[in-house]
């Protein structure tokens, strides 16, 4: 999966690149369909905990930031230190990584934002599963192997995946789109696949090092609810086109 071979290599593409060692409540998550996922025993880790937490704070900081090139805004809780391109992170994928906190090449906290994030073969369209295929799919994503947690969460009139890697995760070192070798990953991420309201395909992660605390998660969540799609970024997509007027 496309999705998985991203996000499996990213935690330890950021560490090389950057040197690093590096609200959403609960109960909106959608109708039982975590109820039965494997991924539910080891919630109880630390991280996973956090990012199941429903810890919310105001932020008098808050700051809404808009992308010209990607067709997006979304409010983060202080105003970016840095903006990069998510390319130099992982070569060949679109979007930013917009640095809140950082030491040196270090980053501390950032949330990276990806459009063209996935495939419809990977993740279809989550509002149209019914309760057994939203378990079907957070099956298939737990039984990979690179998450600890799976859930569909209800995000501002879309549903997303909301996920936490895991530690060990399975990487694909030459290329072939299978993994063949096992790693300890430096830090978790938190990482939310959805649709935008144009039709694109976008995910935003979490990258709290050196690890997922509750005021980063909080501040991830709120900003989830505040993300909107502009229609300049589908403008030439008659599908996202469609997509939007039904």
């Amino acid at each position: 999966m496309k999705v998985k071979k991203y996000f499996a290599a990213s935690a330890f593409v950021c560490a090389a690149v950057f040197a690093a060692n590096a609200g959403m409540p609960s109960t909106s998550y959608a109708a039982e369909a975590t109820a039965a996922a494997p991924a539910a025993a080891p919630a109880a880790a630390p991280a996973a905990a956090a990012a199941d937490s429903d810890a919310t704070h105001v932020k008098s900081t808050e700051y809404r930031y808009t992308s010209e090139q990607y067709g997006y805004s979304i409010t983060c809780p202080k105003k970016p230190v840095g903006v990069i391109p998510a390319s130099a992170l992982y070569e060949g994928q679109k979007g930013e990584v917009l640095i809140f906190d950082n030491d040196g090449y270090n980053i501390k906290r950032a949330w990276m934002v990806l459009a063209d994030a996935y495939s419809d073969k990977d993740i279809p369209d989550l509002t149209k599963l019914t309760e057994d295929q939203q378990k079907e799919l957070i099956k298939k994503f737990t039984d990979h192997g690179n998450y600890e947690f799976v859930r569909i969460a209800e995000m501002n009139g879309t549903k997303g995946l909301y996920t936490v890697t895991a530690k060990e995760i399975e990487v694909d070192s030459n290329g072939d789109g299978k993994p063949d070798t096992t790693a300890k990953a430096d830090s978790q991420m938190v990482e939310t696949f959805f649709q935008g309201a144009y039709g694109g395909r976008f995910a935003v992660a979490l990258l709290d090092n050196p690890e997922l605390t509750r005021e980063g998660v909080a501040d991830y969540r709120a900003g989830l609810l505040t993300f909107q799609q502009w229609p300049t970024n589908a403008s030439s997509s008659k599908d996202a086109k469609a997509n939007h007027k039904k």
